[in-house]
């Protein structure tokens, strides 16, 4: 990041000065003006390499605003920041979300309507609102009497897949936080989050992005002190700019030329992990799902395998909501036993085209039940035929029937075949058949238990090396 910093003010040292009037001037049709050199800097350099910048450059970390005792169970504003004190524009609503307009998107003269609890905000007033572009839509809250923030600002084509919940969404380091963003071919979005525990601070950006959907995966932070909270407040954002315009980073901090459709910021708590970066809570037997309306649950966030898979509970089975689990394996039952591998997975709801934001859990197999992961020797849609299959009354009697030389290809070596996955799980099970002694894959096996003697065995042959 700094040599990249170092190289752009090398390269704006070798441009014209004359620049520096055309910026001032494309300022003042923003109604504001960039008042630091770097930005100056940033703009001479994006003049030069034009829209590649917008691709390249990640802006700095901001400073991160965080409640001064750290989260608690108030609701979490988005703006100003802690540090901001008993000023007269926060002693209403109103005044406030004027001194945002001016401070943050740079209108000078805001239209401020009041909508069934919210404001609904445009840069002018809007004679008649069916011809008018939807406004922004800002919530606000008393922190303390007579004293205001802003809670969230919308607005519906810059869509972050967070909602505005109470007294914020938390999330976990390593979810994917999708955006819908509605932009004209003139335009870029910038989209970020940003939060922080009172000793860490926490960002992700995303820059230069166009229209359509995009996904931002949120960092891993440790807590790096015992005594710090191990939740961060924050938020997530996108806003729009012109797509020749160098981004700012945070634009709740720093100036930003925002066009339409302007900003989208939603608070929220950030999960941050133990300082070790371990959780000292031992992995439950049983992984609880959940979709409510702020997303999806997912209660604890460490599973214990056990010698049948994963036990998973999901509480909203037979309501039209299903389960999508490392974007793969589809569920709809209450009580399932999955056969997923240890380590990191994500889970989240699903009802039609609706989706809710991925949430990571994770699978501890501390007994060592799970066996041989590395049976993908084809992509899972190239199975060769599926084939039924009777005789077999168990699991055993089935690995040895598949390895019996007239159940094999002509011309297949003589094999030995074993189980992968879980030694119990019912009622699918994959079978590797291996080449004697080398252990080289050379078929897979997905075996389906119909009944008490009845099969379905789908197979995918491997090439041997």
């Amino acid at each position: 990041m700094d040599d990249l910093h170092e190289r752009m003010e090398h390269l704006s040292r070798r441009v014209d000065t004359a620049a520096v009037p055309d910026l001032e001037r494309a300022r003042e049709r923003h109604t504001r003006r960039r008042r630091t050199s770097a930005l100056v800097v940033g703009v001479a350099l994006a003049a030069i390499v034009a829209l590649l910048a917008v691709q390249m450059i990640r802006p700095a970390a901001p400073s991160v605003p965080v409640a001064s005792d750290g989260p608690s169970s108030d609701t979490v504003t988005v703006w100003p920041d802690a540090d901001t004190g008993d000023e007269p524009w926060r002693s209403s609503p109103e005044r406030l979300i004027e001194r945002f307009s001016y401070l943050v998107l740079g209108w000078s003269t805001p239209d401020i309507v009041e909508m069934d609890g919210a404001y609904e905000l445009r840069p002018e007033p809007c004679p008649d609102a069916a011809r008018c572009v939807p406004p922004l839509t800002v919530t606000t809250a008393e922190v303390s009497t007579g004293l205001w923030s802003v809670r969230s600002v919308s607005q519906p084509d810059l869509m972050i897949d967070v909602p505005v919940a109470a007294p914020a969404t938390a999330l976990t380091g390593g979810s994917r936080i999708r955006f819908d963003l509605g932009l004209a071919d003139d335009r870029a979005a910038h989209v970020g989050m940003v939060a922080s525990n009172g000793c860490r601070e926490a960002t992700a950006f995303e820059v230069g992005l166009d229209a359509g959907s995009h996904v931002l995966e949120l960092p891993n932070v440790t807590t790096d002190d015992p005594a710090c909270d191990d939740l961060g407040t924050g938020y997530v954002f996108a806003y729009a700019m012109d797509d020749t315009t160098v981004p700012t980073g945070d634009p709740l901090l720093e100036a930003a030329a925002i066009e339409y459709p302007w900003l989208t910021v939603i608070p929220i708590y950030l999960e941050m992990e133990e300082s070790d970066g371990t959780s000292t809570s031992p992995p439950a037997e049983t992984l609880t799902v959940s979709c409510g309306s702020v997303g999806t649950g997912v209660v604890p966030r460490a599973v214990a395998a056990g010698p049948m898979g994963v036990a998973l509970e999901f509480e909203d089975a037979n309501d039209g909501v299903t389960l999508r689990i490392d974007e793969s394996m589809t569920v709809s039952e209450r009580h399932v036993v999955l056969d997923l591998p240890p380590g990191r997975h994500e889970v989240y709801c699903s009802m039609g085209e609706a989706v809710t934001t991925p949430v990571p859990f994770e699978v501890v197999d501390a007994e060592g039940y799970w066996t041989d992961p590395s049976v993908d020797c084809a992509p899972p849609d190239s199975i060769e035929e599926a084939t039924p299959v009777a005789g077999p009354t168990s699991w055993e009697d089935m690995l040895v029937w598949v390895a019996l030389p007239e159940n094999l290809p002509e011309g297949f070596p003589i094999v030995r075949a074993r189980f992968v996955g879980y030694p119990e799980s019912d009622p699918a099970r994959i079978i590797g058949m291996f080449l004697d002694p080398d252990d080289q894959l050379i078929r897979r096996l997905n075996v389906i238990r119909l009944g008490p003697d009845e099969w379905t065995v789908e197979t995918v042959t491997c090439p041997i090396k």
